[in-house]
């Protein structure tokens, strides 16, 4: 039998402002923010979607995305994974940060 059971699984940043990255039979990163750092809210519509947009640009530069390339995602190190979060957080709370659904580019969010 075939395990087509995911290999991560990502909560998004919520009220608590922690974001949770569980990873499938190893381990848990959850990555707290420092409220001194965290942009004043605007607006939170697109903020969960922009979460997801920037960790799917993020694993596909990292050339992660695929059937084939699930052993090569299960490999990644906990710490890389952290960082990938980190920066689709970075990216919501560019969105959070102006009026409208309006993610950031990634010339923009380079800068952060």
């Amino acid at each position: 039998m075939t395990d087509i059971g995911s290999i991560a699984t990502v909560l998004e940043p919520g009220a608590s402002d922690v974001a949770r990255l569980v990873e499938a039979r190893r381990a848990t990163a959850t990555i707290t923010f420092d409220p001194n750092t965290r942009p004043t809210v605007v607006d939170t519509v697109g903020a969960g979607d922009t979460v997801m947009g920037a960790l799917l640009d993020v694993l596909i530069d990292a050339d992660l995305i695929g059937a084939d390339r699930r052993q090569a995602l299960r490999d990644v190190p906990l710490g890389v994974l952290e960082s990938i979060m980190r920066r689709s957080a970075d990216a919501a709370a560019v969105t959070a940060a102006r009026s409208g659904a309006d993610p950031p580019t990634r010339a923009e969010l380079a800068a952060v």
